[in-house]
């Protein structure tokens, strides 16, 4: 199945730049090699981020990493988000690899430090698409001119929804129990909710930089609402090769701003590009642990 990923990933890139000409977008670098040097950068940051936003929220109920592992276990967990087809298998690989390192935690903490870090994500995406609605709503929207007030009250309806399905899912009593159970860190909150805030402003950044470098004409918050919008899409945790409904709703909330077909794809694109490169990141550091796990068994040393 992983190998059938590493085909279809590049394949499905390859056939979307082939759509995307047919339909006149000519995908090609206009900017500048520094433009694009600063889209990975920005992006690599954001990346990094993932990993202090899992230690801080982990210390909220009182499970203590170190910064490295912080990272290794966060970006490691991105390989199997990427290349597992439920997207839960993100706080799996992280419940397993956590274990693994502080086996005395807490099951029932550690479960719920995970989700508490998943509905935290979740959250600053509906903030970020608040806050963009102001600029967004000054433009039609699916061809209709909405009032930021209409706007805005779509988005209530939507959170209505999301708080229903979360409800019926058990995450909101999970949610009350992780609450409980910061009592006496809740000081940490602050600086984890501006973690994820700051790595979501940062994927919206990267993603800008590289659409500017592609030439493709978004402005920062028209995306910003369209990415945030699209990552809401992951709360349906199917997936395949990493892509699934936040992809899907993703581009869809770029044709509602006006985009083409072929420029609602790219742009979904790039936001999928973003995550690959995480997963990558996350895989070889994988494979680089696992060589070392190998090596260091006394039958590898005694041969």
């Amino acid at each position: 199945m992983l190998v059938v990923r590493l085909v279809a990933v590049p394949a499905a890139l390859v056939g979307g730049w082939f759509l995307a000409k047919s339909q006149g977008l000519e995908l090609k670098p206009v900017g500048g090699i520094l433009l694009l040097l600063a889209a990975i950068a920005v992006n690599q940051f954001a990346i990094l981020l993932i990993g202090w936003r899992m230690g801080v929220g982990l210390r909220l109920f009182g499970i203590e990493l170190s910064m490295r592992e912080s990272m290794r276990i966060a970006i490691q967990s991105q390989f199997y988000f990427f290349f597992v087809p439920v997207s839960a298998s993100n706080e799996v690989a992280r419940y397993l690899k956590i274990k693994a390192v502080r086996p005395e935690t807490s099951m029932h903490e550690l479960v719920v430090a995970l989700i508490l870090d998943r509905v935290m994500g979740l959250t600053a995406c509906v903030l970020i698409a608040i806050a963009a609605l102001p600029v967004v709503g000054l433009r039609p929207i699916g061809g209709v001119a909405l009032a930021p007030g209409w706007l805005l009250a779509i988005v209530a309806i939507v959170a209505i929804g999301a708080m229903l399905l979360a409800w019926k899912l058990g995450w909101l009593a999970k949610l009350g129990e992780a609450v409980r159970a910061t009592r006496g860190r809740r000081a940490l909150l602050v600086p984890a909710a501006l973690l994820v805030l700051l790595m979501q402003a940062a994927t919206i950044t990267a993603t800008w930089l590289a659409a500017k470098w592609l030439g493709l004409g978004i402005d920062w918050p028209a995306l910003a609402f369209g990415l945030s919008v699209g990552t809401l899409g992951q709360v349906v945790p199917l997936t395949f090769a990493g892509a699934g409904p936040a992809e899907v709703a993703g581009a869809a909330a770029f044709l509602a701003l006006g985009s083409s077909a072929a420029e609602a794809g790219a742009l979904a694109a790039l936001v999928y590009l973003t995550r690959l490169m995480a997963a990558l990141e996350g895989g070889a550091w994988e494979l680089l642990q696992g060589v070392r796990s190998l090596r260091a068994r006394p039958e590898a040393t005694a041969s």
